[in-house]
């Protein structure tokens, strides 16, 4: 038995924050989770699986945008002519509805329905599998579900749970949250989960797995993405993941400390961002303060970065999406207590203290995007850092 495990799809998604990419890249971004799955579906033809799990989340949101809708049904189609099943799941974007605005897919498609459901059959060769799962009905579900499954049959080879969930506790988590422990109580051989996007595997006995989102989507997704090709010999089960995404994002980090010019500074950008694969990368320029206050200059005005976007081609590119000083305060301040400063900082850059400040302005969208940023207070702590630096230089 041979399937492929994915996951969190979200076709029709915005891409937000792609507002200044030339127009020949941005097409290839929001295109790229289309290319990616077309390449799913031939890896699915190509390895002749039994079936594809895809574990919620296909699509950005409940409105189901219709193009995506068109596109799933052809590529299921395509798996049908080949007899591969597909099993689904809907998760907390798209979760299910009676909606009549919904394409029917083709009869090698399984959608589990808000209640838990354990469908069986038979592969051939002694070969009888089940496989329990459910949707979200609504985008938020506070109740440990995995409890709710049933333990594994008896009268079945091997059996898979599919889950779009998160590690947590019940009422505390939005995400239908589970523990390690409820999922190995049941006794399944597979446990497809959905709703993380980085792939981890959190446990191997029985394989407990997240494939990640099938293609990032922005610099939080960055690394590769792809999905899990999973066989099963009758005795053993091996997984394989395998990177499909067709952009990548990337977090690159690059030490100037010891660059005296411009020369030296653009080679080494050109080698540290350089990628066989098309991708689009945030720079981190660490011990920023290093630099020659001319070459400072060209980064804080955008100068530099502006020139080498301009360079890239639509054909294969390695982008820099985002040029970001990264200043070593305990190089700059040494005459400043860094005792103080830390104490300064953990009172100043909190959320409360920012969301006091800010007031209204935070209902703004893009100030609200901002502040929903993962790393936006270190962020922040940077910036004011650089124009401290800015200040010292001048006096």
């Amino acid at each position: 038995m041979k399937f492929i495990h994915t996951a969190d799809l979200h076709l029709g998604s915005p891409f937000k924050g792609l507002t200044y990419l030339p127009a020949a890249i941005k097409e290839s971004v929001v295109n790229s989770i289309y290319q990616t799955f077309d390449q799913l579906v031939a890896d699915a033809i190509n390895f002749a699986v039994d079936f594809i799990i895809i574990a919620g989340d296909l699509f950005d949101n409940v409105q189901r945008n219709l193009q995506a809708q068109l596109y799933l049904q052809a590529k299921f189609q395509q798996l049908a002519q080949k007899n591969i099943r597909v099993l689904i799941i809907f998760g907390n974007h798209d979760y299910w509805t009676p909606s009549k605005a919904i394409i029917t897919y083709p009869n090698n498609v399984f959608v589990f329905g808000p209640k838990i459901t354990t469908i069986t059959w038979d592969l051939g060769l002694n070969q009888r599998i089940a496989i329990s799962g459910f949707s979200y009905d609504k985008n938020h579900i506070y109740q440990d579900m995995a409890q709710n499954f049933p333990r594994r049959l008896s009268n079945v080879d091997y059996q898979i749970g599919i889950l779009h969930g998160q590690l947590g506790v019940a009422q505390q988590n939005p995400y239908a949250p589970f523990t390690l422990q409820d999922l190995q109580n049941k006794g399944y051989d597979y446990w497809a989960l959905g709703h993380i996007h980085q792939q981890q595997i959190l446990c191997k006995n029985p394989y407990i797995i997240y494939p990640g989102n099938l293609q990032g989507r922005q610099q939080q997704e960055s690394g590769a993405k792809g999905y899990y090709l999973v066989e099963w010999d009758g005795q053993t089960t091996t997984v394989e993941f395998r990177p499909i995404a067709r952009i990548i994002w990337h977090n690159c980090r690059l030490d100037v400390q010891n660059v005296t010019n411009l020369d030296e500074l653009l080679t080494q950008i050109k080698q540290k961002i350089a990628n066989k694969n098309n991708s689009l990368l945030t720079l981190t320029l660490e011990n920023f303060e290093c630099l020659d206050p001319d070459l400072q200059k060209l980064v804080n005005s955008g100068e530099l970065l502006a020139s080498l976007q301009q360079q890239i081609t639509s054909d294969h590119f390695n982008y820099i999406y985002s040029l970001v000083p990264q200043i070593n305060s305990r190089t700059i301040y040494q005459s400043l207590d860094e005792t103080f400063w830390q104490q300064a900082a953990q009172e100043i850059f909190t959320p409360d203290n920012i969301a006091d400040k800010l007031g209204k302005l935070q209902q703004v969208t893009p100030i609200k995007d901002l502040l929903q940023e993962e790393d936006f207070l270190n962020k922040l702590k940077q910036d004011v850092l650089k124009t401290m630096s800015q200040n010292k230089m001048e006096d």
